[in-house]
């Protein structure tokens, strides 16, 4: 499949879903539950839907690897520096949603990845793009005769290399949990205890703390 991207066309031959969605860690908003009954509600705001990210692969015409115009290994959509998602991804996102018969909003996440790229990283045992190989079937949303050849041969990229990308990727994901937890705590405990003073009441954390009240804190407090 073609798309055309900066005025320049390209050769998607893969497209996935990715994200909260791709690992089942996503809300649905108040009163959904998932198939096994168990609640998709966030537990502090109920009505809270997650979005979709999507991750591609395509590849890029010889010309950007042969001649003058520049290479190109990697597209993605995302907000500039005044909050705004360019034209120019807007309108590939316009023709994705026509060619691949979806509805994505013009601001969601997508990551185009050209296939020397994507298969360098996942020579490095990628945990990102790893992912991508060996998605299930309901989460692939497009693949082309290219795409499935390269999806029907992901064996070849697993090597020992698998076990230090994704226990190091693991590990750094730990360290940034805790270092959540440790900041979000010593914030709740400085917040509760000027509860307990009446230095603050629960108007001012709403004001500040755009509707995190006093309930909250006493039930991260209790966690």
């Amino acid at each position: 499949m073609q798309f055309t991207y900066n005025n320049q066309t390209f050769e998607l031959i893969i497209f996935t879903l990715a994200g909260s969605r791709f690992y089942g860690t996503h809300y649905d908003g108040k009163g959904s539950v998932d198939e096994q009954g168990d609640s998709r509600e966030h537990p502090f705001h109920p009505e809270y839907i997650s979005d979709q990210d999507f991750r591609g692969v395509f590849v890029a015409d010889p010309d950007t690897k042969l001649g003058l115009t520049g290479t190109i290994d990697q597209i993605e959509v995302k907000k500039g520096k005044d909050g705004l998602i360019p034209q120019e991804q807007q309108d590939l996102i316009k023709d994705l949603n026509a060619k691949l018969g979806m509805d994505m909003p013009l601001d969601e996440d997508i990551a185009l990845y050209e296939v020397k790229k994507f298969i360098g990283m996942a020579l490095e045992n990628n945990p990102n793009i790893m992912d991508l190989l060996f998605a299930d079937d309901d989460a692939i949303f497009y693949s082309n005769d290219k795409g499935k050849k390269l999806l029907e041969n992901r064996d070849v990229f697993i090597s020992k290399k698998t076990k230090f990308t994704f226990s190091g990727y693991a590990m750094s994901q730990l360290k940034r949990v805790r270092g959540t937890v440790t900041y979000g705590k010593n914030t709740i405990d400085i917040l509760y205890r000027a509860l307990e003073t009446k230095d603050i009441d629960d108007k001012w954390i709403r004001d500040n703390f755009k509707g995190l009240h006093e309930q909250k804190i006493r039930y991260l407090m209790n966690v």
